[in-house]
């Protein structure tokens, strides 16, 4: 190879000798000529060696680096995925305290209602209390079996042997085809009166039929209306005379009362189109 090349390069600097010659009249090749020959050669030469070298120092490099750039490669693969574990786990975590914290909060609050729940039915439960005993302690009378034609007939005919009581008693006014039961107040402003309403806590509603007005309704013993009917067989009786007296009292304990000095109603062709006597009082004549 290496006379190949030599001989390839004298022959080209032969024939540029050859047209020097014939311009600079034919001098021969001089030794320098040869010299510079060799010169070229050996960079030539240099070169091709130095690019096997580069190429060879290549293939060792890529060899080497290669292995570790991919180690490298897995290394970073391996330690992104256990960022993104930490990652998720710790996101995980979060959300799980986040809604233990809600759950917990949520629970408070239903403890909080529930125990404001009771209180209110305790409270409740107390004031049915309350109103049960004023509903029933005020007359723990059971009837009195004691014919009279009304309360103040009762009255003075049972009063004048002993006191009589206020309670239940059996009355037969005059005319009336059958004795019902009324109430009677013994110790109102001397006794004899037969309560025909009473009302005092709203428990028995008052927003009833005609024929309910009629008949009566309600609890003797707590709240009730006495009925029409047997109103007019009481306020009617021939050679009587009767008063009535309403007693007002407020929620704030305030009281005012009317009273008529003449009462009595029609019959139930007429509706008990009620009559009225002189008035007196604090409440007002259209109370």
């Amino acid at each position: 190879h290496y006379f190949r090349v030599t001989s390839f390069i004298c022959l080209n600097i032969f024939l540029f000798g050859l047209r020097e010659t014939v311009i600079n009249n034919g001098e021969p090749c001089s030794p320098k000529d040869t010299r510079n020959v060799g010169a070229v050669e050996e960079p030539l030469q240099a070169e091709e060696k130095n690019k096997s070298a580069d190429i060879s120092k290549q293939k060792e490099q890529c060899l080497v680096p290669c292995d570790a750039q991919a180690k490298i490669l897995r290394g970073d693969k391996h330690y992104m995925c256990r960022n993104l574990q930490n990652s998720l786990a710790e996101y995980a975590r979060s959300t799980k305290k986040l809604v233990r914290d809600m759950m917990d909060d949520q629970q408070s609050s239903l403890d909080f209602l529930s125990n404001q729940v009771n209180e209110l039915m305790n409270k409740i439960v107390l004031l049915n209390t309350v109103i049960l005993r004023k509903h029933l302690d005020p007359l723990p009378y059971k009837a009195v079996q004691s014919h009279g034609l009304d309360c103040t007939h009762i009255k003075d005919t049972v009063g004048s042997v002993s006191k009589t009581p206020s309670g239940l008693y059996i009355i037969h006014p005059e005319g009336s085809n059958y004795p019902f039961e009324v109430l009677c107040d013994m110790d109102f402003r001397g006794g004899g009166w037969t309560v025909v309403q009473k009302r005092t806590d709203g428990i028995v509603q008052f927003q009833r039929t005609w024929s309910e007005y009629l008949d009566g309704f309600g609890d003797l013993t707590g709240e009730f209306w006495l009925g029409l009917r047997k109103i007019f067989e009481i306020v009617n009786q021939k050679a009587t005379h009767f008063s009535l007296y309403v007693d007002l009292e407020s929620e704030n304990d305030k009281h005012a009362y009317a009273s008529y000095d003449g009462f009595w109603i029609e019959d139930e062709s007429c509706y008990f189109k009620i009559h009225l006597g002189h008035y007196s009082g604090n409440a007002g004549k259209n109370f």
